[in-house]
């Protein structure tokens, strides 16, 4: 399993939020859709996209395979 040492702070300050190191922590065992996320979570789909595009943007995961309607990722 790949693991990344987050040392800049930007990184950084985007795990810090619960639901997100909680994403990440799913996402480190698996690849889920939005919707899995959702489903595990109990968050809604949009609510799980936010978070999931702002780990994207901080290069925290990256999508792997997007199929209409879900986008799958990996921590």
């Amino acid at each position: 399993m790949p693991v990344k040492v987050v040392s800049d702070e930007s990184q950084a300050s985007l795990i810090v939020d619960p639901m997100r190191t909680e994403i990440l922590r799913l996402l480190s065992k698996q690849a889920l859709t939005e919707k899995e996320l959702s489903d595990i979570i109990g968050l809604s789909p949009p609510s799980i996209g936010h978070h999931l595009k702002t780990l994207t943007r901080g290069q925290l995961i990256s999508e792997v395979r997007r199929e209409a309607g879900a986008h799958e990722r990996t921590g």
